[in-house]
């Protein structure tokens, strides 16, 4: 309540903490994180090198058709609340070699990757450990889509950005802030990717198997995938802008 302005990252964390800790809607204000770096990611067509900088290992990926199974990818922490294990046992639902699973990102919850592995069943499922963005944007190249089935109440979704970023529509769960960062990737009533019930086994499985017999639905979804997502860097001009006209206004007080 003292403060000039309180600064969230979503509208979600916006208005759980507007009726949490009963703040007026009027002082709190949504400026996302964005991207590590600016980030133009129309029609770039880049080789990946060791010397590629974030931003420009972050571009769109080949939309081209693969053949096999399904690839999908998932990154950031690796732990039941984060819901790779949700997305695991989805995916062993359908039949064998139809799904193919990477999943980056440190195991955060001991023998948790062990896990994992029983519960792939027939599918083909390969873990590494925490990945510079380079290695992300080379993974995101072998993937057809981003998936993540969070079952913590996500502040903002950096994931999600990231994933559009690199060219791959993403599956999210109905979790936090995360269906607002797909919505904002939106337009004209389209959106890159799809909401599921967070924790609703059968529902992910049903969304994969639709994907595994009709790629067309890729096809639909990298068709609107975003041209520019907000960056570190339109954020850090946000908040100076913020910055200066509140230190305007108390300067006024003072005087």
């Amino acid at each position: 309540r003292a403060a000039s302005e309180v600064l969230v990252p979503s509208r979600w964390l916006k208005e759980s903490l507007a009726q949490s800790l009963e703040l007026p809607e009027g002082g709190l204000h949504v400026v996302g994180h964005g991207l590590c770096e600016e980030l133009d990611i129309s029609g770039l067509e880049l080789p990946l090198t060791e010397e590629l900088s974030t931003a420009r290992a972050l571009s769109k990926g080949d939309s081209t058709e693969r053949e096999g199974p399904l690839t999908v990818l998932h990154f950031g922490n690796r732990a039941k609340i984060k819901g790779a294990l949700d997305l695991v046992r989805a995916a062993a639902k359908l039949p064998k070699g139809s799904v193919r699973l990477i999943l980056l990102g440190k195991e955060l919850e001991a023998g948790f990757d062990e896990e994992l592995r029983r519960a792939a069943g027939g599918q083909e499922l390969h873990l590494h450990g925490q990945y510079a963005p380079e290695e992300l944007a080379r993974f995101a190249r072998e993937a057809d889509l981003a998936a993540f089935p969070s079952l913590a109440r996500e502040s903002y979704g950096l994931v999600v950005d990231e994933a559009l970023a690199l060219g791959l529509p993403a599956l999210v769960s109905d979790a936090g802030a995360l269906p607002e960062r797909l919505a904002s990737a939106g337009h004209g009533g389209r959106f890159p990717g799809r909401v599921l019930p967070q924790g609703d086994l059968e529902a992910w499985a049903e969304c994969l198997r639709g994907l595994v017999t009709e790629r067309g639905l890729l096809q639909d979804a990298r068709a609107v995938l975003p041209d520019w997502l907000p960056t570190a860097a339109h954020t850090a001009r946000e908040l100076e802008r913020r910055y200066t006209a509140i230190t305007a206004v108390d300067e006024r007080r003072v005087s």
